[in-house]
């Protein structure tokens, strides 16, 4: 289980962009599922194994419910990335793709990924395959 002592230990890029996800799920932590790079440290904090190398320490993603979209244009400054199939929320030097509910090119619809989401670590994670072919 994470503990304090448990964050020390990240390399200093990597604590800066968990407190990040923290301080965005703490607004939204029934809406917010972050997914990707964020779930996989969730996931590592959270049964004390080692931090896997190479996750991003600079960009995350995350689903959202389009209510909730709402909600966070109101706190956040909220832009289309360029591709429109996603959101892009930029707080403290950390890039975080919104996925909206609905508005997006992932395989799993958002009730899918929230119903298996858990809180790791403090965190609303889940784990989304990837819609890229291999």
């Amino acid at each position: 289980m994470t503990d304090e002592r448990s964050l020390h230990v990240l390399p200093p890029a990597l604590a800066h962009l968990w407190a990040t996800a923290r301080a965005v799920h703490a607004h939204a932590p029934d809406a917010i599922v972050f997914i990707g790079d964020v779930a996989t440290l969730a996931m590592a904090l959270h049964v004390g194994d080692p931090v896997p190398p190479g996750l991003a320490s600079d960009r995350a993603a995350a689903y959202i419910s389009v209510e909730e979209m709402g909600f966070v244009r109101d706190y956040e400054v909220v832009r289309p990335d360029r591709l429109g199939a996603r959101q892009r929320l930029e707080r403290d030097g950390v890039v975080i793709d919104l996925y909206v509910e609905r508005r997006h090119q992932l395989p799993l619809s958002y009730a899918a990924v929230l119903a298996r989401s858990i809180v790791c670590a403090g965190v609303r994670v889940a784990a989304v395959p990837d819609p890229r072919p291999i």
